[in-house]
């Protein structure tokens, strides 16, 4: 064992503390195991559907109040256990655990975070990974028409994805206008309203 890993009696997070409710909170963190690491998060990204879905209780599983919510941090390795071979003090880490200061981690649960590549936009990695797997999986290619329904983060990569691959019109649709002016930013070259138009005939003209 090398680095920080004794028990932490008080690690601040956020939980979902009732249906509808979060708020700040401390969980205790356990010694170090010998195949884990422990992580000094900086940065922690909001999954704002399925974290939305727990808080407000309407997720497809069931969620316990109070409860985590989050998987998806970077961070620098505070600690080492005796077995986390191939791992160094500092490095930094995409974790797939939530929103707390710390985290032991399994060594299945980290990927190494490549030097150049910020923090924030490694913490995105999770979600881009299904935006990806969408544009692949619909085999979008050149001149392609792309309609994206939902202009949340994984809307907005699917977006940008769909028009590097080459697809002509990538129409994005979402109610808020600020998500529509951002997808426009990262190729759409329609964004509609549904409050506002009969998306299919819009679509279909």
């Amino acid at each position: 064992m090398t680095g920080e890993t004794g028990r932490i009696d008080r690690n601040p997070c956020l939980l979902a503390v009732e249906k509808g409710r979060v708020g700040c909170s401390e969980r205790v963190l356990e010694a170090l195991r010998e195949d884990q690491v422990r992580v000094k998060v900086e940065v922690s990204l909001v999954s704002t559907g399925t974290e939305l879905h727990n808080i407000q209780g309407t997720h497809t599983k069931p969620f316990t109040y109070p409860g985590s919510t989050g998987y998806i941090s970077v961070g620098r390795i505070a600690g080492l256990g005796s077995k986390a071979e191939g791992w160094k003090l500092g490095e930094r880490v995409l974790v797939q655990m939530g929103h707390f200061a710390q985290h032991n981690a399994g060594l299945d649960h980290i990927l190494r975070v490549p030097e150049g590549v910020d923090s924030v936009d490694a913490a995105t990695a999770i979600l881009l990974g299904i935006s990806l797997r969408g544009v692949r999986g619909g085999q979008v290619r050149l001149g392609d028409s792309v309609l994206v329904v939902g202009l949340g983060v994984i809307g907005q990569f699917a977006v940008h994805l769909s028009k590097v691959a080459g697809a002509h019109p990538v129409i994005a649709v979402d109610p808020v206008a600020k998500r529509r002016e951002i997808a426009q930013e990262l190729g759409a070259d329609v964004a509609l309203d549904p409050k506002a138009c009969d998306v299919k005939a819009e679509v279909f003209k």
